[in-house]
């Protein structure tokens, strides 16, 4: 595992699918770190980190808000940014594109094509440990 690296923090009030793929992540040498609530995520945030992967359909969560303020929070505006929802939620993957996520997907799309999605919108993916 990428041990000097800033995680890659995923923000998911869903434990199964935030392990899946914080789990999912270190098992590809990815330093990664889950955050269930909104201030263990501002913790994260605050600990710095180099992507973010977020539920944007949560119990409780303004996805399209969550977006807007992580592209214009100085602190967090350069860092990759993949939100994920429910495939019916088409509204709300417009929506996030829109606001500026790096990249809006599916649950199952980004559960099958994980490795894939952060090596090419982090620059670094699962299995990608030799980078410098």
């Amino acid at each position: 595992m990428i041990t000097d690296a800033k995680p890659i923090v995923v923000f998911a009030p869903d434990l199964l699918m935030r392990q899946q793929i914080v789990e999912g992540l270190k098992a590809g040498g990815v330093s990664a770190r889950g955050a269930a609530t909104p201030a263990r995520f501002a913790t994260a945030l605050a600990e710095g980190v180099s992507g973010l992967i977020v539920e944007l359909d949560g119990v409780g969560l303004d996805g399209i808000a969550l977006v807007t303020q992580l592209v214009t929070d100085p602190a967090t505006s350069s860092v990759p940014l993949v939100g994920f929802c429910a495939h019916t939620r088409v509204d709300l993957i417009k929506g996030a594109r829109a606001a500026g996520a790096t990249k809006v997907v599916a649950r199952g799309e980004l559960v099958r094509r994980l490795p894939e999605i952060v090596r090419a919108v982090m620059g670094t993916g699962v299995g990608d440990v030799d980078r410098p």
